[in-house]
């Protein structure tokens, strides 16, 4: 099988590491190792192989010029017989999962049983196995892989600007994973419903900004509804009908997810609240099919 008809058998995002390893194999001489494709899953996967092993480490050992060569741009690229080899054992890993196309664990897997790639993770004490479970959990399957991509870019992000929530990131992070990997036991119900506490200044609107933007494939499908506004029982129709507007108006592809925030649900009139809580029960409001 030559090497334009094995990459036929990749996914786009496989594809996307391949040329990265290619860039980065053009700027030090042309000629493509393992070490290259491990640099450029390092660059393109970082989000998700930053769970298992430790990419700061790995990626400073690779800029060694032993390991990755030196500065050296080349115009041409040669696929060197034991890249090929990997791309062959990635199909192999494919053809067993039944996956149509290689996706970028199957890849890292068959990289993994390189000679020298297999001495550099033992090097860092690196047990694939943790890594093998979590795919096999998602079936190798790149959509759900991608959405756990952008599950785990939403954990960096609430880290690094949300602080002092360690504890809301987890919960919230450990239902929408469960979510993704299709484990929720009544999925005609929402992903998530949050009840966030706290005064001015905690998070609370941020972290559902953040979900909204890494949820939703980039749309950024947030409604924020003031429930200051519906203080009183005759606000009931007023309400139901802005909601069912707004849910429509993001909802006309049902494929489509999105965010609703009920800010200072504390000021609604209990009648209001008491319908909430049985439509959250149930999967969904009325008038917004």
């Amino acid at each position: 099988m030559g090497k334009e008809k094995i990459l036929n058998e990749f996914s786009k995002s496989t594809l996307e590491i391949f040329k990265e390893a290619k860039e980065i194999a053009l700027e030090h001489g042309g000629k493509m190792s393992p070490y290259h494709l491990m640099a450029a899953f390092l660059s393109e996967e970082n989000n998700l192989l930053r769970h298992f092993i430790p990419i700061r480490k790995i990626g400073s050992a690779l800029r060694s010029e032993k390991m990755i060569g030196k500065k050296r741009v080349s115009n041409t690229i040669i696929i060197t017989e034991n890249i090929q080899s990997i791309l062959k054992r990635a199909v192999k890993i494919k053809q067993k999962n039944k996956n149509k196309k290689v996706t970028p664990p199957e890849l890292f897997l068959a990289l993994a049983e390189d000679k020298k790639i297999s001495e550099l993770l033992k090097s860092f004490n690196i047990n694939l196995n943790k890594f093998n479970a979590e795919m096999t959990k998602i079936g190798f399957d790149e959509q759900k892989y991608n959405k756990i991509k952008r599950l785990n870019l939403l954990d960096k992000y609430i880290e690094r600007n949300i602080p002092g929530q360690c504890k809301a990131r987890k919960k919230v992070m450990s239902v929408l994973r469960m979510v993704k990997l299709g484990l929720d036991i009544k999925p005609e119900r929402p992903d998530g419903v949050f009840l966030f506490l706290g005064p001015v200044g905690t998070g609370k609107y941020s972290m559902a900004k953040a979900i909204a933007k890494y949820f939703s494939d980039g749309k950024f499908n947030l409604l924020n509804f003031d429930m200051d506004l519906y203080q009183d029982a005759w606000d009931f129709d007023k309400f139901l009908d802005i909601l069912s507007h707004n849910i429509r108006s993001i909802n006309g592809d049902k494929s489509e997810e999105g965010v609703i925030v009920f800010n200072k649900i504390d000021l609604t009139h209990p009648s209001i609240v008491n319908f909430m809580v049985d439509a959250l029960g149930k999967g969904r409001f009325p008038g917004t099919d």
